[in-house]
């Protein structure tokens, strides 16, 4: 029986699953089963799943198109492995993330296990969104490590969720939530699945948060996985609008009513805002003891739903009246102090998206576009640099890094041209090179949660597990 569960599940995306596939088996350890569920894809799937041959895979295929959460519900009870983590067909988990594992499972006898995660940005990825990189095979890294292992006070992660309804530090999700198959089966007994729409990924942990023993959560300050980002993501038509992809889109309509799109909570507006609410409500619904814990304010659900369609310009075009007369009926219920708060949050929206669609401002993106240049201007440029990474890469990788490194967002930008990289594959290989010419001085994540009573360190000095590939 194999010790962990790594599962794939995919849908039409086979240009970005076999580089992922290829990473998977590449960095996954001997003791685990890599399961790629393939939700009724077309035959460009099956295509590019051919000719993969290893004993820990296990490729599986539904025989109809079912919604991302009942898809991610089938395929739980194929899975064998003692810790199950579902990582997607756009990310890979690295070798470190599981030998902390390892160590997590066996020193603090941990259900949830989690880690921190890196950006990469398939080569297909062009869409302009603020600071992120407008061309793809792109790593975004911010390496502020500390290698160090904490227990995460799980009910505070969700207390501060309800709270502000963002996804702070230590909440985990996807590629970075290990859970102990014992809880989560414990979990579906309970409240009849693990994976509740619209998003099975928060649900998930937010029920596993509620539900782990005290002390049961343990992160390891490293970096463990690479989270894909892709031109056909969710991501990608979040931040687009719907106007490079309609995945989102797709994804929602998967529900054939607003009742399986939101089951358990009556609220339908759809922003991202609504869609972890929606996590919480049904917490506090099958966990009624627990109710406390997740009662969020209406008001925080308006005001930033406002941020998320007039600030953060991540609600779809396609619906969005729809949007703006359930955002208004939303503010209609509040009180009336809150209510005239709310409305000059949205006045204040309002000008804000018309001034920056009037100057380009979401155009401004800071990556710079890679062309051919005059060789002696870039080295003039190289030799003026005073930041010390791009000498140091340019020694490192005997490669040009003007235009290839760049800083903004609080991210370290890389482009794994640098390191000869250009797939998922090959960066996963790349990166402990890459870490060590980015690594951060001084532990910034850890020591901020640390304050918050988030985190609380379960070692003095820093793990550095081994690397190693099966």
């Amino acid at each position: 029986m194999p010790k962990f569960s790594i599962v794939l599940p995919t849908v039409d995306r086979p240009q970005i699953l076999k580089a992922v596939l290829v990473a998977a088996l590449d960095m996954a350890p001997a003791n685990c089963e890599i399961v790629v569920s393939d939700n009724y894809s077309d035959d460009e799937t099956a295509r590019a799943l051919n000719g993969f041959s290893d004993r820990r895979l296990r490729i599986i295929r539904t025989s109809e198109r079912l919604s991302l959460s009942d898809h991610w519900e089938w395929i739980w009870p194929q899975l064998s492995g003692d810790y199950v983590i579902y990582t997607c067909d756009d990310c890979v988990l690295l070798p470190a993330a599981f030998a902390a594992a390892e160590m997590a499972i066996a020193e603090y006898d941990a259900e949830i296990i989690s880690w921190r995660v890196a950006h990469y940005y398939h080569p297909d990825w062009d869409i302009q969104y603020a600071h992120l990189p407008t061309r793809g095979n792109i790593v975004g890294l911010s390496a502020d490590f500390s290698n160090r292992f904490f227990r995460v006070n799980s009910h505070k992660v969700l207390r501060e969720f309800t709270k502000t309804l963002r996804l702070a530090g230590g909440f985990p999700g996807v590629v970075n939530f290990m859970v102990k198959r014992a809880l989560a089966d414990q979990i579906r007994d309970r409240t009849g699945s693990f994976w509740w729409a619209p998003a099975p990924d928060i649900s998930a942990s937010t029920l596993a948060l509620a539900l782990a023993k005290p002390g049961g959560y343990v992160l390891w300050d490293g970096l463990g996985a690479l989270g894909g980002r892709s031109r056909d993501s969710n991501l990608a038509g979040v931040l687009s609008r719907g106007r490079r992809t309609n995945r989102v889109r797709e994804w929602l309509d998967e529900y054939s009513d607003a009742e399986q799109r939101f089951p358990l909570h009556e609220i339908q507006i759809e922003s991202l805002t609504n869609i972890l609410a929606a996590a919480l409500t049904q917490a506090q619904k099958l966990l009624p003891e627990l109710s406390e814990m997740f009662d969020y304010a209406l008001k925080t659900l308006v005001m930033r739903s406002i941020d998320d369609a007039f600030f953060e310009r991540t609600v779809q075009e396609v619906g969005f009246s729809t949007f703006l007369s359930q955002l208004d009926s939303l503010i209609n219920q509040l009180d009336p102090e809150d209510r005239s708060e709310a409305l000059k949050h949205r006045e204040a929206g309002e000008t804000f998206a018309q001034t920056q669609d009037e100057v380009g401002a979401q155009r401004q993106n800071p990556t710079p576009e890679v062309r051919r240049r005059d060789l002696l201007k870039l080295y003039v440029r190289l030799l003026k640099s005073r930041d010390p990474r791009v000498r140091r890469l340019r020694r490192v990788t005997k490669r040009n890094p003007i235009d290839r490194y760049w800083a903004a967002g609080g991210e370290d930008f890389i482009d794994m041209r640098l390191f000869g990289g250009s797939t998922i594959a090959d960066v996963s290989r790349a990166l402990p090179t890459v870490l060590k010419e980015f690594a951060t001085e001084g532990p910034v994540f850890s020591d901020s949660y640390q304050e918050q009573g988030i985190l609380e360190p379960l070692n003095c000095t820093p793990y550095d597990p081994p690397e190693y590939c099966s």
